[in-house]
């Protein structure tokens, strides 16, 4: 390990001595991520899925001047590091956010996601503090983590990589999906680990691997007790906001990072919202 730092030191300095002969590029970079700057004021933030691989999607959802943030879904989608790159530029030129749910708590794989300019990296299906650690590490340069340095669009092709990386571990976001029992069992060992933005409780998912409905009190006493570790040890909450009338209940909650509903159900709405009568 000790090695590998030395020799990932011996490289930044070579890199670091390159960027600077690139001045001649211009441009800025959006290394401050007002996202977490809003977090951190304890202001809630509103975003929306999007799982339709277009640039007009992004567009339509930016219009109305709501949202803080989209949600680009590469879990359970067909999108690969391309699509939310160009997700990612349409979002910026909107003023929007941009944070991805990756497939995987891979390094390899997440490295070519968080590589696009996102300013944030959901890690789904977290089960344990070990889990957690590695999601962790592998979105922090070292000393802090194992990402690795290489010719990207967050830090425009090495351009702009020494201020990219000045920035890099401390505004882009490590959000953590809690869907499991044994992430349950672990919640006070995870909430400890620094370096976490959000804790998003997955709520499909953890009622369906603890075998119950959603509004069950079995998944009911689990989601208290991710919410009771989360607000002791001040790390804002994520979740689901279907209706806006459930925004205080939330906020008292300590929920602060919400999803309004996505594309698809949008556009499924619409539809029925046309065929209701007296709608």
């Amino acid at each position: 390990m000790l090695r590998r730092l030395k020799v990932f030191t011996i490289f930044l300095v070579i890199v670091l001595s390159m960027v600077d002969s690139f001045s001649a590029f211009g441009g800025t970079l959006p290394i401050t991520n007002p996202l977490k700057a809003k977090l951190k004021a304890g202001k809630p933030v509103f975003g929306a899925f999007v799982t339709i691989p277009s640039a007009k999607v992004v567009e339509n959802l930016a219009v109305p001047g709501k949202l803080d943030f989209v949600w680009i879904e590469a879990e359970h989608t067909e999108f690969g590091p391309r699509e939310v790159q160009d997700l990612t530029i349409a979002a910026e030129n909107e003023g929007l956010t941009s944070i991805v749910r990756v497939p995987t708590n891979d390094r390899d794989q997440i490295k070519k996601f968080v590589g696009t300019g996102v300013l944030g990296v959901i890690v789904a299906n977290i089960s344990s503090a070990d889990d957690a650690r590695k999601a962790i590490a592998n979105l922090k340069y070292p000393p802090l983590g194992c990402r690795t340095v290489g010719p990207e669009r967050g830090n425009r092709y090495l351009a702009h990589f020494k201020e990219y990386l000045e920035a890099a571990n401390d505004q882009i976001m490590v959000i953590l999906m809690i869907e499991t029992p044994q992430a349950i069992a672990e919640i006070d060992q995870i909430v400890r680990l620094p370096g976490i933005d959000v804790l998003h409780i997955g709520l499909g998912d953890l009622s369906l691997s603890l075998g119950a409905a959603m509004d069950s009190p079995k998944v009911r006493e689990a989601v208290a007790k991710v919410e009771s570790a989360a607000r002791g040890a001040g790390i804002p909450l994520g979740g689901p906001l279907p209706e806006l009338k459930k925004l205080d209940e939330k906020l008292k909650a300590g929920y602060r990072f919400f999803t309004i509903p996505g594309d698809m159900e949008i556009l499924q709405q619409g539809v029925s919202r046309f065929f209701t009568p007296g709608s």
